[in-house]
Parts: structure tokens; sequence; C-alpha cells
């Protein structure tokens, strides 16, 4: 098949859960665009996609949340064979979910006992740029022995083995998992299970964007390197006041991108530094005959290892006076692991 260029989504993406932020400092990050840019011709309006962890993946996402005063926080997702699938519009950079979608997570420190659960989608719905929650969809989670239904919307309604269900803002149900929470388990449980697909939903915008700087000639070089946001004021020490994010062409279908000291700052007072890689490994393309992409992306074969692979760390920043000398806070957080994700045109 042809080789020519794959999805290219809008970056438009969330951050108000800091999950995400890592991710989309170092997967879009290319410098200046390519000779191709600005053709659009190879692209369909919207693809599917389908996050796994078969064979010869990583066996799963794996996130640790460092609080100070807290243990620490670890879970794994999962999404199998059976998988997170759904699609992404081109043009507004929503995404949708399946009412097919699967995954299960294991909370092993900081959550209840049992620390595993299954959620499986009952209804599917969508996840439009900028929203941190989606306002429609539904799931059941299998924790314990319980059945906990949890209905997207304007408010998020949450329900124990069929009782009187219990309501709260978006923001707050997402808070219900945190350090500190009073929470029953359950409710925690739930929380949690969005706090996953969450992360599931993240990585379709960026992945999508790394293979975009694939294609656009970004990395016709080799290596293309982007600077990141300035630290205003006084950086911590040995920090630089503007780091970088530099992807790497591996060759063989295999890319990095590495992220040193890059900072993302959410306001005056308040930011983050990430550092670390994430490897992109075996790409696989294919085009119709029309050299319009059918199906695009990273992942294991029965010839070898493949899927997209986190080795990030997070730390959150502060500054005092407003502005003026940052410092780290203790809070951090760091990727581990992976999945394959693939992009293919619409059934």
């Amino acid at each position: 098949m042809a080789v020519t260029a794959p999805p290219r989504p809008p970056m438009a993406s969330r951050h108000l859960m800091v999950p995400l932020v890592a991710t989309s400092l170092l997967a879009g990050c290319g410098g200046g665009g390519g000779d191709d840019e600005d053709d659009l011709s190879f692209l369909l309006t919207t693809y599917d996609y389908a996050i796994t962890n078969p064979a010869g993946s990583p066996p799963g996402f794996i996130r640790t949340i460092i609080t100070p005063g807290q243990p620490d926080d670890v879970y794994s997702i999962n999404a199998g064979t059976g998988s997170a699938r759904g699609a992404l519009t081109l043009g507004s950079g929503a995404v949708t979910f399946t009412d097919t979608t699967t995954f299960t997570v294991t909370w092993s420190q900081g959550g209840p006992v049992p620390a595993h659960f299954s959620v499986g989608f009952t209804e599917g719905g969508s996840l439009a740029s900028g929203n941190f929650l989606p306002v429609t969809g539904a799931y059941a989670v299998t924790w314990n022995g319980n059945t906990i239904a949890v209905d997207y919307g304007n408010t998020v309604a949450v329900q124990l083995n069929g009782g009187a269900p219990v309501s709260f803002a978006p923001f707050d149900f997402i808070l219900l998992d945190g350090p500190g929470s009073s929470a029953p388990d359950w409710q925690r449980v739930a929380a949690r299970a969005a706090r996953a697909h969450g992360d599931l939903l993240g990585q379709v915008r960026n992945a999508s964007a790394f293979l975009e700087s694939i294609y656009d000639g970004e990395l016709d070089s080799g290596q293309a390197a982007a600077a990141c946001g300035t630290i205003p004021g006084m950086p911590p020490a040995g920090i630089p006041q503007v780091g970088e994010v530099v992807a790497t062409d591996l060759g063989g279908g295999d890319y990095r991108t590495t992220g040193n000291s890059c900072f993302r700052q959410a306001n005056p007072d308040r930011g983050a530094l990430t550092t670390g890689t994430i490897d992109f490994r075996n790409l696989v393309v294919e085009t119709d005959a029309s050299g319009a992409i059918v199906r695009a992306g990273f992942e294991a074969t029965g010839s070898g290892t493949g899927g997209v692979s986190f080795d990030t760390r997070l730390r959150l920043m502060t500054s005092s006076p407003s502005g003026s000398t940052w410092s780290f806070s203790g809070a951090e957080q760091h990727q581990d692991g992976g999945f394959s994700i693939v992009f293919t045109a619409p059934n």
C-alpha cells in the first residue's frame, strides 16, 4: 500500500484533569509545518479508533499520583482485545465512544479492596473539545459483587445495585476518587472509572496528532524540536527558563518524543513541568486506491511488538509572589505502560 499522511485532528484538548497534561505536551510536539500541512485530500471526515492491549503491546497504561501527606495512588488500565472504541471527527475534534467499549482497571495503591473492576458502556456518547467529561453516555462498573451505574450529563447520576441514584456536578464527581475523599468506596470506584475513561479518550487526539507530525514533513530530517512554554519569573534551581520537546524517527516505523523540562502554566500561580519519553512503535499505514488513508496507527502484530509506551513524570509547581519565584509543590504524576491504537475508515 502507498504511505501518505494520516488523520489530522485539531490539537484543542482539555487540561482540567491533570493526568492528560503530560501526554498532550509530548504527543503533538513537532516544530514547524511541512509541505503537506495544508493538503487534506488524503483525509476522511471521520475515523474510527480502537485502543487495545493485545499480546505484543504494552500490558496496560499505568498512572502513579503522588500527593504530599497522602499514600501514593496507583492504577492501571487494560483495554484487552475487546477494546475501547469510537470515532474521531477531524473538523471539530469531537471524540465519540461506542456502547461496546470495555476496559478493566486495577487500583493497586490508594484505592479500596478489592482493587480490580471492569467497566462496560451501556450507552455510547461523545466528548466535545474543551470538555473534561462527556455530557452523554452511560456505563456500568462491576466491582466486589456490585453493579454501579453511571449516567453522564449536565449532572452525573451514580447508582448502586439499582438503588436510588445520587447526582453530582461533573467537577464534583471527578473529585470523588481524589486524595482525602470521604466518599463511599463504590462512589470512588465509579469516579475512578471515569478518570480511566478520560485517560483513554485523551490519547485519541494525541496519537492522531503525532501521526500527523510524522507525515506533514516535520520529521523529514529525522528529528524535530519545539520550545515549550516559558516559565515567567525565576524557575526552580536547575530548571531552564524554556524547555523543549524533541521528536525522533528511530527507523523501522518506530518514533520517540522526549520532553526536557517542558512547562505548561495553568494560571499565574500554578503550572506543571513534564520530563520523560513516549515511544510510538510499529507504525502501520494503509491507503485505498485514491490515496486516502483508511488505516493508520501503532499496534502490535504477529511479527513483533508495537503500540504507544509512556515513561513520563509531571511535577506540579507554584509561584510566590504570583508569577515570580517558582517551586515544586511535591505533587507529581508518573505515566508508564501503554496500549495499541489504530484509526480506520468507518464501516
